[in-house]
């Protein structure tokens, strides 16, 4: 049979024992009077936990609930309706407290929470509505003080600027303005130190407004106690203090203008020293007197060196230093020294960069001038004052004066403008052409003219130097406003930069663009190449300008009116073109300050030009000529005269308004004016409508051109030359040799050279 098993017991009674609970029955106690003080432990550890959980709601609550009320504070604290009313407030604050309430009461998880929380939102509402009462309160004393000062300040502004009852019931108004504002909200013996204050406020506004209008005198005053009696010394060295910061600058102008008045060679105005020492700082002060000291007897030396001219500055100074370090001590001569060579710098240094200013600082002659040209401007609109021909004269005499004392001073860049003046003209000009008003832009650019005459051409370098732009040029030379209106379009780099870069987007050249323009230019070209009417100057690199600037008319023009590129070279060069009637040798412009010439006017001179070249030379009296390689004029031979008449030409001069006659010679090419026997050269001019033969009172027959007359001086001369040139052909000897074998006619005045 199996073997059952078994095991041995190794623990004893004792240590059986320590494995028993605790509880103890008695023998009279059932199960759960025996369990009551672990289940009372068991509650009360519950229901304190319950009552922590309630109070860390509670607070959550309570931190939220002040979280939203702080907001409320916030808006009353800036809300103009409520920052300064006190009722209005509390029941804003209330209401949204009881809003705020209900609100977070709703989220509480039961009645004992929503018990604490009211108790704590409701104390936190209180202090609430005290923290505001007492800002509210503050508030309203500040308002109350804005107020106050708002309305001293308007009595005290009052007073000064309107004076009168105002200033005499100041001190008055200002008493009943400060006790109906603080009577009731101060004890009376602060009442009675606000009070006691406006007499020194009154002081104080007196002093600070003489301040501003009379600085110096008022620092002076201020020396005296009777002046403003009743400020303390505090407040009377602060108005010192005020005074002499005004006066600084001040004074620093006055010195400045004092030196300005020597380093200029004229007598200086009076600078009162002492003053400065007063109110400059110790340092400025002395640096004053130094430089009074080394200038010191230079007025005359100075006004000296501005009569002289450039070549001659440096050596005399150079003297004027020697015979100074031979009179002063060595450090006074050192720092005349360096006064003198400062002097010499700037009259060079303001003659190259604005000459014409120059002269007006150290010329009262000059500045007169101009002053009596103002003068007559303005008064210009007062009948039976001045005219305009004698504004005219007189701003041409300034300019011909301005240039003269130029040249006595050997300064090589003439201007006859101020830098000024002449950039106040750009910028005019400018902003005429931005309105795209033409008109204004031409009348501008024909008072060149009028106020310079024979030197408008200085006038318009200076302008073209100053930012002028060259459609300007245009506009003045060829009476043409559109073209310098579109010059606007790209008058920088940049702007010429960017049409040059439309242009190649499109494929074109610029270079392809001023081919076209100077073909359709050619005639115009020639003429120029003949007697360069573009300045007084007489160069020919304006073509090159004028075909360059109406290359970018053409890139604005395919920019702008949609044209390709050899539509928009044909349409600027025939805008140019439209400007004048050319004939063989001359052109006669279309527009001349500004005004159209009617084509009538214009067929009448060419016609007038050719009848005085066929038929009134003899008239005129033409005996020689002279050419830019003669100093004296040439006296006409036989031969010449006989060229005159056939082969003379017509030129314009460099106005491009006026044309002279003259003759082509032989060899140089050049160009000759004839002359008669006054020295005045035959000239006619656009304008022109006297319809005589210049320099006569010969009137010109015009029918002349329609009935040619049997025989004439002139056609006797051209048949003596005419059968002299068959005679040399027929028997092969020269024309020379056959003029002395014809019969030639007895002319007054007229000798044939056969030699």
């Amino acid at each position: 049979m199996p073997k059952i098993p078994t095991f041995t017991a190794e623990g004893s009674v004792t240590q059986l024992q320590g494995t028993t609970s605790n509880i103890q029955m008695g023998l009279n106690q059932n199960l759960a009077t025996a369990l009551a003080p672990v289940t009372k432990m068991v509650v009360d550890q519950k229901v304190k936990e319950n009552a922590l959980q309630n109070q860390a709601e509670a607070l959550r609550l309570e931190n939220d609930f002040i979280t939203d009320m702080q907001s409320v504070t916030q808006t009353i604290n800036t809300d103009p309706k409520y920052a300064t009313n006190k009722e209005a407030a509390n029941i804003y604050l209330k209401q949204k407290s009881d809003q705020f309430i209900k609100k977070y009461r709703s989220l509480a998880t039961n009645g004992n929470v929503q018990d604490k929380f009211s108790n704590y939102a409701l104390a936190e509402t209180q202090k609430s509505i005290f923290k505001t009462d007492g800002v509210i309160s503050k508030n309203i004393l500040v308002n109350l003080n804005n107020d106050y000062g708002k309305a001293k300040k308007n009595l005290l502004l009052t007073a000064y600027m309107d004076g009168g009852i105002y200033k005499q019931t100041l001190a008055t108004d200002l008493t009943k303005l400060t006790i109906d504002t603080y009577g009731l909200q101060v004890s009376p013996p602060e009442l009675q130190t606000l009070l006691d204050n406006i007499p020194v406020e009154i002081d104080l506004f007196d002093g600070l407004e003489d301040l501003s209008n009379s600085p110096k005198k008022t620092f002076q005053l201020l020396k005296d106690k009777n002046y403003l009696p009743n400020l303390s010394r505090d407040q009377r060295l602060d108005l010192e203090d005020k005074a002499k910061t005004y006066l600084r600058p001040q004074i620093e102008k006055e010195f400045k203008n004092y030196m300005t008045y020597i380093e200029d060679g004229k007598e200086p105005p009076i600078f009162d020293f002492d003053l400065a020492k007063e109110v400059m700082t110790e340092p400025v002060y002395e640096n004053m007197i130094v430089a009074k000291t080394v200038m010191e007897d230079t007025v005359d030396d100075v006004k000296f060196l501005h009569t002289l001219p450039n070549q001659d500055l440096d050596s005399t100074v150079t003297s004027m230093i020697e015979k100074v370090y031979e009179t002063y001590p060595i450090d006074i001569a050192k720092q005349k020294e360096t006064f003198l060579a400062e002097v010499i710098e700037n009259i060079k240094s303001n003659r190259e960069d604005d000459p014409v200013g120059y002269i007006f600082n150290i010329d009262d002659d000059i500045k007169n001038m101009s002053i009596e040209i103002d003068n007559m401007t303005a008064e210009f609109s007062a009948p039976n004052v001045y005219d305009t021909s004698a504004m005219a004269q007189a701003k041409l005499e300034l300019t011909e004066t301005l240039i003269q004392k130029q040249k006595d001073l050997n300064i090589k860049n003439i201007k006859v403008m101020t830098n000024d003046a002449a950039k106040s003209f750009v910028a005019a000009y400018t902003e005429a052409g931005n309105k795209n008003d033409i008109p204004t832009m031409n009348d501008m650019m024909q008072t060149l003219n009028l106020n310079y005459g024979d030197n408008d051409g200085l006038a318009l370098t200076q302008l073209l130097q100053n930012g002028l732009t060259y459609g300007a040029k245009i506009s003045y030379i060829f009476g043409d406003g559109e073209l310098a209106q579109e010059g606007l379009a790209f008058d920088t780099q940049e702007e010429k930069d960017a049409s040059i870069k439309f242009l190649k987007d499109n494929d074109v050249k610029i270079a392809d663009i001023q081919i076209e323009i100077r073909e359709q230019l050619k005639d115009f070209e020639s003429i120029l190449r003949r007697n360069v009417p573009l300045n007084s100057s007489g160069t020919l690199t304006e073509m090159d300008n004028l075909v360059e600037y109406l290359s970018f008319v053409a890139a604005n023009r395919m920019y702008g009116k949609e044209m390709d590129s050899s539509e928009a070279a044909i349409s600027a060069a025939q805008t140019f073109n439209d400007n004048f009637i050319v004939e063989d040798t001359y052109y006669l412009p279309k527009k001349i300050d500004g005004k159209n010439i009617g084509d009538g006017q214009l067929n009448k001179i060419v016609e007038t030009v050719d009848i005085l070249q066929k038929y009134y030379l003899d008239d005129f009296g033409a005996v020689a000529f002279k050419s830019n390689f003669e100093t004296d004029p040439v006296e006409l031979s036989s031969k010449m005269y006989s060229q005159m008449l056939l082969n003379g030409e017509w030129r314009n001069m460099p106005d491009g308004e006026n044309l002279i006659f003259g003759i082509v010679l032989d060899g140089s090419n050049e160009f000759a004016p004839i002359i008669n026997a006054n020295g005045e050269n035959l000239i006619v001019n656009v304008n022109d409508t006297s319809e005589l033969v210049p320099g006569t009172d010969i009137p010109i027959d015009f029918t002349l051109n329609f009935s040619e007359p049997d025989q004439t001086i002139t056609t006797s001369i051209v048949d003596v030359y005419e059968k002299a040139s068959k005679l040399a052909k027929k028997k092969g000897i020269s024309y020379e040799e056959a003029l002395k074998e014809i019969r030639k006619p007895k002319i007054e005045n007229i000798k044939f050279n056969v030699d």
